[in-house]
Parts: structure tokens; C-alpha cells; sequence
């Protein structure tokens, strides 16, 4: 392997390290290779936990294509690394007998290509794919064994965001788990006392979600919690929320608390924007029809909401206060949202 590829290994090794996100870490290995090598197409693929399915997680296609068209072309190829086989390299795709007879690619006109696994032991997470259409274009030795190298880097960074990922996620809804929504919380609140801004926090549940269990059985009462949670991230997603400093609407955190309890973190966001996302949460909410194919269930909230520093010092004091307004606001009535400090709210 050249010495430039070995410096750049280093390199990539250094910055992998620091990302517990799949996302960044997949724009890396793409801009490496698109830096090292001159090809048509890159992809990096991944198996969705879930379905089991392959997902094109990132695409490089100097040709301009689709990701629909992309995937299918490489599919063929793709099957036999996933499966266990190994890598795939492929000088002259068009008189190699292991690709030859393969339609898409004789189509999509491919010359070389190289497919490699992205694999940890035996469990392979998904592949690297490279190709290119230019006769006499062909991955050499040297570039193939950088690459396997990249892979094998990018499998195990891969498979440490994942590991990250799960340790602070709820496993039934994917939002983030209690624990680590604390971690948010206190980091929100410290960054928001050294600038002099504010931190919304709202916490909620479904009001008589026991009935809901008791009446239509916990698998739909589990399913409606998998909803909702969609339900408000979406809303999130879509609130303009006034008041906010202009930062992107992902920065809003949304964590369970455990059972049908929720919370939501929002940065930067004083009284009147907190009020009105636990406003438009309200109205999502009561309008929206959950388990249509079984059921067409309507539920309600009940909101609490505080805002640091005006309604606590710290992050615990504001959990304290957010959770007496939410218990206001059952003693009230249910389906209303009730901020501390304050004796009426925003009713339903």
C-alpha cells in the first residue's frame, strides 16, 4: 500500500473516532474515495436492523442516476457479499465469468467494479461499492487493498454508533431514552447559563391510557405509544415556533420517560415558544386517529411545561416544576397545557 494511503488511513482513523453518528461517519468514506479514486459510482449499504432489508444509505453516481436505479444494478453483486462470500473484484465486468452473464450489468455497461463487506466477525452490517464504465479503468492491487482497509475501518466505527445509538434510545419508540435525555437536559441548561438564553422543557402523557389498555388489550396500547411517538417528532419537525434563536428544528430533543410518559428538550426557545409548540402538540394530537386498521382511536394530552431560568436554577429544579404543571393540568381537566408558575394555561 502506498505511504500517501497509509498517512491517509491515519487520518481517517483520527476523525472516526470522535463520530457516534452513523451519517457523518458514511459522508466520510464517501468523500475519501472520492478524493482517492476516480469512479463513476460510490455507494455505501447498509442492512436495515429492523427489516433486515439493504438500504442505500450513500450514493456518489457521476452518471446522475437515481438511488432506485443504483440499487438495482448492484444487486446481483451485492447478494454474494452479503452473504457470506467475500469480496468481489471485478477488472473487466463484461468478459469476468462471475459477471459476465449478469443483465444489469452488461446494461448499465460496468467495466470494473469492486464490492467489499463492511463486517464485523461473521455478521456482515452491509458493503462498499465502487464501479466504473471507462474501458481500461480498473482498481489495481494497491487501490483495492486501501479500500478493504477503509471498509474494515468503517464496519467498526459503524458498529460502535450503532451500539451508541441503542444505549440511548428507547427500544419500544426510538426516541431517546430517560437517561440520556438527563445528559441533554443538563448540557442545554449549562450552555443556555453561560449565553444568557433560555431552555424549554415539556413533559406529557396520554390521558387515560390505562383504559386504553384495559379496553383494547397492551399490544394496541404498545402500538398507540409507537405512534404517538412518530406523531410528535413529525410535529416537532413542522412547528415554527416563535421565539426560537434560528437553529434547525432537530435540535428539539424528544425522550419517554417511561410507560406513556414523554418528554420534549427545546433550546433556545423562551415561555411563548414553548407555549405554542405545546399548543400545536395539543391540536396534533387530539385530531389524529391512531391504530386506523384496527381501531381509530382518539386520545388527548396532558402538558406540563417550565422554562429555565424563569421557572428554575438547574435542570432538576425545572423537571420538578414542568411535572407540577403537568399534574396541574390532570387536576384540571386533562387535554389542556399548563406552564409553571401559572395558576390557568392554554386549555383544550
Amino acid at each position: 500500500m502506498r505511504p500517501a494511503h497509509l498517512e491517509m488511513l491515519l487520518e481517517i482513523t483520527r476523525k472516526m473516532v470522535g463520530l457516534l453518528d452513523v451519517d457523518p461517519l458514511l459522508d466520510l468514506v464517501v468523500s475519501y474515495v472520492r478524493q482517492t479514486f476516480d469512479v463513476d459510482r460510490c455507494l455505501v449499504m447498509l442492512v436495515d436492523e429492523g427489516t433486515g432489508e439493504l438500504v442505500v444509505r450513500r450514493e456518489h453516481n457521476l452518471q446522475g442516476e437515481g438511488r432506485s436505479e443504483a440499487v438495482g444494478i448492484s444487486r446481483s453483486v451485492v447478494a454474494d457479499v452479503l452473504s457470506g462470500k467475500g469480496p468481489v473484484i471485478v477488472g473487466d465486468a463484461q468478459t469476468d465469468a462471475l459477471t459476465a452473464q449478469r443483465t444489469s450489468i452488461m446494461d448499465a455497461n460496468i467495466h470494473s467494479l469492486v464490492c467489499l463487506p463492511l463486517q464485523i466477525g461473521n455478521r456482515v452490517l452491509g458493503t462498499l461499492y465502487l464501479d466504473n464504465r471507462e474501458k481500461g479503468t480498473t482498481f489495481t492491487t494497491e487501490s483495492t487493498a486501501f479500500l478493504q482497509a477503509l471498509a474494515n475501518l468503517a464496519a467498526v466505527a459503524i458498529h460502535n454508533a450503532t451500539l451508541y445509538s441503542r444505549s440511548i434510545r428507547d427500544a419500544l419508540t426510538g426516541l431517546c431514552n430517560h437517561t440520556h435525555f438527563e445528559v441533554e437536559l443538563e448540557r442545554e441548561v449549562a450552555r443556555a447559563q453561560r449565553a444568557g438564553r433560555s431552555v424549554g422543557l415539556v413533559v406529557f402523557d396520554v390521558d387515560r391510557f390505562k383504559a386504553v389498555n384495559d379496553q383494547h388489550g397492551h399490544a394496541h396500547g404498545t402500538q398507540l405509544l409507537v405512534e404517538l411517538a412518530g406523531l410528535v417528532s413529525r410535529t416537532l419537525r413542522t412547528t415554527d415556533i416563535p421565539a426560537r434563536k434560528p437553529r434547525a428544528p432537530e435540535d428539539a430533543v424528544v425522550g419517554r420517560y417511561g410507560g406513556d410518559e414523554f418528554e420534549i428538550l427545546l433550546p433556545e426557545t423562551d415561555a411563548a415558544g414553548v407555549a405554542s409548540a405545546g399548543a400545536r402538540l395539543l391540536e396534533a394530537v387530539r385530531w389524529h386517529l391512531f391504530l386506523p386498521s384496527a381501531l381509530n382511536l382518539r386520545v388527548t394530552l396532558s402538558i406540563g411545561a417550565a422554562v429555565f431560568p424563569l421557572h428554575g436554577s438547574g435542570a432538576q429544579e425545572l423537571f420538578l416544576r414542568a411535572d407540577e404543571a403537568l399534574y396541574r393540568a390532570k387536576e384540571e381537566g386533562r387535554n389542556c397545557f399548563r406552564m409553571a408558575g401559572e395558576g390557568t394555561g392554554a386549555a383544550g
